[in-house]
């Protein structure tokens, strides 16, 4: 989502601009599990790794907040020059950002590892926490709606719950893996967040990327069920046509991130806006 401000700016997203992130943001991607997999065989795709990179998504979606000036925690002018600060956490700056401090300290991690002989994960997380949590205490102390903040966290829980019910009654296996259910429940939080703050503040407030604002603005009611309908189809392809578990952990990975990035900066939108 995106204060309304902005869209009469000039800035947001669009099919062209969103298509080139998506492209890079893959290539990337995929270009990192290839460097691991040649370089660095005794990192395992595991539960261990997710955790250790929710940390850092924690951290982005935090630092992203930083620079909307319509929320009560804005510190940084947003700027589309690099060599200013505000570049790094607009879009798609932010998303550089995260990446090199998750880089650097996934590196670092990794050579702890060597020195102590403690698993690289420890240090990742602990490193990932330790630069997010106090941040993110920061921003829900000037929380300006707890009101909102709690209906769109109590509604995130019971869809999920609902959903793993259901699911577990139609098919007791595809929400038995950590990862399948961080996938289901990164694109609740994105859609939940999203439809509370149209809800609670469809004055301000507005969905940024065009293929969703299509669908929300069509025909509202359906967007959870797309949403939803596209996790349960993205997990059944991956299971079916990657045979390789780390590299099937590793492409829905993909997913959680985009979706908890999203989800989770929006909650904070809606729970710092001023």
């Amino acid at each position: 989502m995106e204060h309304i401000l902005q869209y009469f700016v000039g800035n947001g997203y669009n099919l062209i601009n969103t298509t080139v992130y998506a492209v890079i943001v893959f290539f990337s991607y995929f270009f990192f599990y290839k460097i691991l997999k040649k370089y660095f065989p005794e990192v395992k795709i595991d539960k261990y790794f997710i955790c250790s990179v929710l940390a850092f998504v924690l951290l982005g979606a935090s630092l992203r907040i930083l620079e909307q000036n319509y929320t009560s925690v804005w510190l940084v002018k947003s700027s589309w020059t690099p060599l200013e600060l505000g570049f790094y956490f607009h879009t798609p700056g932010w998303l550089v950002l995260l990446s090199v401090v998750f880089l650097c300290s996934f590196f670092f991690s990794l050579w702890l590892d060597k020195l102590t002989k403690i698993k690289y994960y420890t240090f990742l997380q602990g490193i990932g926490l330790l630069l997010s949590l106090p941040l993110l205490v920061y921003e829900l102390f000037h929380t300006q709606h707890l009101f909102v903040l709690v209906c769109t966290l109590s509604v995130i829980i019971l869809i999920f719950f609902l959903v793993q019910f259901i699911a577990n009654k139609l098919n007791g296996e595809i929400l038995k893996s950590l990862e399948n259910k961080l996938v289901i429940l990164s694109q609740i939080v994105d859609f939940s967040a999203t439809l509370s703050g149209i809800f609670f503040f469809g004055n301000l407030l507005y969905e940024q990327h065009p293929v969703s604002r299509a669908v929300i603005g069509s025909f509202p009611v359906f967007y959870p069920l797309v949403k939803l309908v596209f996790a349960f189809l993205f997990i059944w392809i991956v299971d079916k046509t990657i045979k390789d578990e780390e590299e099937r952990s590793y492409t829905k990975l993909l997913i959680i991130i985009l979706g908890f990035l999203t989800g989770l900066r929006d909650i904070l939108t809606i729970a710092l806006l001023l």
